[in-house]
């Protein structure tokens, strides 16, 4: 049905409560737009009446009825369909007139006439009494025994009156007889596809049998091979899928969310046509009888968890003949018209749906699927407040899976570090859970280069870092393998342990001679590193860089000594890389550098008055001042209405950046502190050098 809502064409099927009693209503109280919009959607004529042409055209072959005036009385009630209840009824006594074996004339007169359950039931089994006579003995038992009934035109009428029948019974609680016609409506047509679209009754068989018969026996026929496509029947889904994650807390009583199917269960998008599944029919079927039906439930029709769960109320009016799909609002309403108590009789039912609801809109908000995100705390938080994940009695591996939420949280794009403490601290989830690829979350939040605050929040909490020296795959050697500098360094600065450990520092090193990441970012290789082919939807971070890399593990106190450089070069696989051992001795020259000229200034700014100081020229030039103590603006001092300027200062040791001491070196104007032997080399340095700038010249 998908390719014609796809077209803009709203197709739509017999809905299985037909026949609906004319005195029948939703047996709400409350006046709903949205209802009233969707039930007057859906057509006013009658499937029915369009039969009148194939029983006058059928073939010669078919059975025929056993008289003109037969014949003649069943076309007249025939055209009673779709007509108000009182010219319906008009008609079929009007057929009747003309032949009293007419039981399309008693289907009728009991959805439009019967003031009550147990006088439509009197016509329905008027009608079937009728039945046999409106074809030849032999014709009529060739026709009901054969179980090809509906395919006959004749026989469609008693086919009518005993479904009828079998629905009365089943809303009087009288089960047994009800049972009993709805088998045999299996012998007279058990051929679904032929009259799905009109009338399907094996929509009330899951719950007559659970009611009737109990769980085992109710699953026994559900599971039946020739009775798995009603799970995805969109005349049946909705009761099959309800009442069998119903059966599925009635057999366990389990208080647990099925994570383990969840897995399989993907979110469908809303489209303009409606809902367009992903899963084929055999995959969901398998899904709902292994245990998951709640969440195919919940997918396939939400509406139905709004009424159960009290946050809808029902609306009143009437049950439409059709309906257009499994998720619309006509669909819901029928099916807690019609299992809304039983569940209700289930203790702890609805408040175990409700729970799985509200988990499963967290994840898929968490996900931002289409109609669920964007990612918002407090609407989450919200979601928890209402159903949470501490559920009581929950089985060790119900447990582990539900942990992995906070895998979903790291791949959400606006999440922070807030989600995860609200997750670990109000959720209860397990920051060390591993998943399928035993992979923790702050594996994956360094791999994956998440936020900061992340990083940060899942080591505050307590996740385990092992340290680098001590595990191959060490959660900040992913960092490095990856050329994450952002995660890497939001990990080092709560990890001092780690941060200051030489050894762990030089191991994190030596990563970058591992990993094929880095020419393949720097697009020196014909073939892709691994996580470019094998996942290329989690493409490298935007802020991906193995030299800042470097720059972390230098600020963190890292140097190139004789051992280290001697260990990197026996690793170095491609000349670029030389280029990361030259980086990590520049910046062990550069941050002894600027060590020395920032004490010197602090040490100026601190002894220096202006004109009467005894300071080294040297000092007083790294402080902005001469030692004539004029304090000018071209040397660095604020001058009126003049811009500071770089000053050319001979004699620098070196650039900051490439390391030449044999030419004049600019100092920064804003701290009088960094040295460039070019702009160039200033505005390659500047990214890094803003901080500290901006604190030497408060200085």
């Amino acid at each position: 049905m998908d390719w014609l809502r796809n077209l803009g064409i709203k197709p739509t099927l017999g809905s299985p409560h037909t026949p609906l009693l004319g005195f029948e209503t939703t047996g709400g109280t409350v006046d709903d737009p949205e209802y009233t919009k969707a039930a007057v959607s859906t057509p006013a004529g009658h499937h029915i009446s369009c039969e009148t042409l194939w029983l006058q055209s059928a073939p010669s072959a078919e059975p025929d009825y056993v008289s003109t005036s037969v014949s003649r009385a069943a076309l007249k009630a025939i055209s009673a369909y779709g007509r108000s209840p009182e010219d319906a009824t008009r008609v079929a006594r009007e057929a009747l007139a003309i032949d009293p074996r007419c039981p399309e004339a008693y289907n009728v007169l009991a959805t439009n006439a019967a003031k009550s359950l147990q006088e439509a039931l009197d016509f329905y089994n008027e009608g079937i009494a009728q039945a046999p006579l409106i074809l030849s003995e032999s014709d009529f038992e060739r026709a009901s025994t054969e179980g090809q009934a509906f395919m006959v035109p004749p026989m469609r009428a008693l086919f009518r009156c005993v479904n009828g029948a079998a629905i009365v019974l089943f809303k009087m609680g009288r089960d047994e007889e009800s049972y009993n016609m709805f088998q045999r409506l299996r012998k007279l047509d058990d051929h679904g596809y032929r009259y799905s679209s009109y009338t399907n009754f094996r929509y009330h068989l899951p719950i007559l049998l659970l009611r009737f018969k109990g769980v085992a026996f109710a699953e026994k026929y559900m599971h039946r091979r020739e009775c798995s496509e009603n799970y995805t029947l969109t005349s049946t889904q909705c009761s099959w899928v309800y009442t069998q994650a119903l059966m599925d807390f009635k057999k366990v009583g389990r208080p647990f969310f099925p994570w383990h199917y969840f897995t399989m269960v993907r979110a469908v998008e809303k489209t303009a046509g409606g809902r367009q599944n992903e899963w084929t029919d055999a995959a969901q079927e398998e899904i709902c009888r292994a245990g998951g039906a709640i969440l195919m439930a919940l997918q396939q029709a939400p509406l139905v968890m709004e009424f159960l769960a009290g946050e809808r109320q029902l609306p009143k009016g009437h049950l439409p003949i059709t309906f257009t799909g499994v998720d619309d609002m006509v669909q819901a309403v029928a099916y807690i018209h019609a299992v809304g108590d039983l569940w209700k009789k289930t203790p702890g039912a609805i408040e175990w749906a409700l729970k799985c609801r509200n988990v499963w809109q967290s994840v898929l908000m968490l996900r931002e699927v289409k109609g669920y995100g964007p990612y918002n705390l407090e609407k989450l938080k919200a979601l928890f407040a209402k159903g949470g994940f501490k559920l009581p009695g929950l089985k060790p591996q119900d447990a582990y899976e539900r942990d992995l939420i906070v895998f979903d949280a790291l791949a959400c794009k606006g999440a922070t570090g807030e989600v995860i403490d609200f997750l670990i601290q109000e959720g209860g989830c397990d920051v060390n859970a591993a998943d399928a690829t035993s992979f923790r979350p702050i594996n994956k939040a360094l791999y994956y280069d998440r936020h900061p605050s992340i990083v940060q929040a899942l080591i505050r909490n307590g996740a385990q870092v092992p340290r680098p020296t001590q595990q191959e795959f060490s959660p900040l050697a992913m960092a490095m393998n990856q050329g994450n500098h952002v995660a890497l360094r939001a990990a080092l600065e709560i990890l001092p342990a780690i941060a200051s450990d030489t050894a762990e520092l030089r191991s994190l090193y030596m990563e970058l001679f591992q990993t094929n990441c880095f020419l393949c970012i720097k697009g020196m290789v014909p073939e892709k590193c691994q996580r470019c082919r094998f996942e290329p939807e989690s493409p490298h971070s935007k802020e991906i860089s193995f030299e800042k890399c470097v720059d972390v593990l230098a600020e963190f106190g890292l140097r190139l000594d004789t051992g280290l450089e001697r260990a990197a070069q026996q690793e170095i696989f491609h000349p670029l890389q030389v280029g990361l051992v030259d980086r990590l001795r520049m910046q062990g020259k550069l941050i002894a550098r600027r060590k020395k000229l920032a004490g010197e200034a602090v040490r100026g700014v601190k002894n220096l008055r202006i004109g009467s100081s005894g300071v080294s020229g040297e000092a007083a030039r790294v402080s902005g001042h001469s030692s004539g103590g004029s304090g000018g603006a071209e040397n660095g001092a604020p001058g009126k209405g003049k811009k500071k300027k770089k000053k050319a200062v001979a004699g620098a040791p070196s650039c900051g950046v490439c390391g030449k001491s044999d030419v004049k070196i600019l100092r920064c104007s804003k701290c009088n502190v960094a040295g460039y032997c070019s702009a160039e080399c200033q505005k390659t340095d500047w990214p890094r050098h803003k901080v500290e700038c901006k604190a030497l010249a408060a200085q």
